[in-house]
């Protein structure tokens, strides 16, 4: 017997389907384990980004970038069957190829960018000679001994074109092949400016 207060739903006048019966609203159920297989969560992706930051690509993903560059139909067939016996269904091989294909486009854009960055480089070394490495070298108490032991035996055989100074370098230092000096900002004493234009080096010769 009905409780008091009791009203029946409406009859959606269907016999079988989905909507037989009374109208109910239908419960959203949790997806099981098995149909979130295969799929990404956030700690997931994260997981596998710092895996391939650390380790790179796997060698089937390497061999994937490579017959995706070709970029020819039978290629892509490879590819994907590549995938598929690795991953095991057809579905995730696909997955796999649109990744490595966008992994490909990538790498390309990333070697076209340092293409073009050598290309100007090499442009404004040819319009200023300085910026060539090797030619132009800084000398300051920033470096170790050894260092700068290194730095002046390159610079005496002219592997280093220009030092860039501190007064460090100006005390008792003789390279006879030095043609100029030239001081960014004069010295308050006297002294100072003769040491650093060498003259004390070479007392009695010149």
């Amino acid at each position: 017997m009905a409780k008091p207060g009791y009203v029946k739903p409406a009859a959606t006048g269907l016999a079988a389907g989905l909507n037989k019966g009374f109208i109910v609203t239908r419960r959203e159920l949790k997806a099981k384990p098995s149909y979130r297989r295969g799929r990404k969560s956030e700690r997931v992706a994260l997981v596998r980004e710092v895996v391939r930051e650390v380790v790179g690509f796997a060698p089937y993903e390497r061999r994937m970038i490579e017959l995706l560059k070709i970029g020819s139909a039978s290629t892509f067939k490879r590819a994907l069957k590549l995938a598929k016996k690795r991953l095991g269904t057809h579905r995730r091989g696909k997955r796999k190829r649109d990744e490595m294909g966008e992994e490909g486009e990538e790498e390309e854009s990333e070697e076209d960018d340092k293409a073009e960055d050598g290309d100007e480089d090499e442009k404004r070394q040819a319009e200023d000679p300085l910026s060539s490495p090797g030619v132009v070298a800084e000398f300051s108490s920033n470096l170790s001994q050894s260092e700068r032991n290194t730095l002046l035996k390159r610079f005496r055989s002219n592997r280093v074109r220009c030092l860039v100074c501190s007064d460090v370098v100006a005390r008792g230092i003789d390279i006879p092949e030095v043609t100029a000096v030239i001081n960014y900002a004069a010295p308050n004493h006297l002294q100072t400016y003769i040491h650093r234009v060498g003259r004390t080096a070479r007392a009695g010769r010149t």
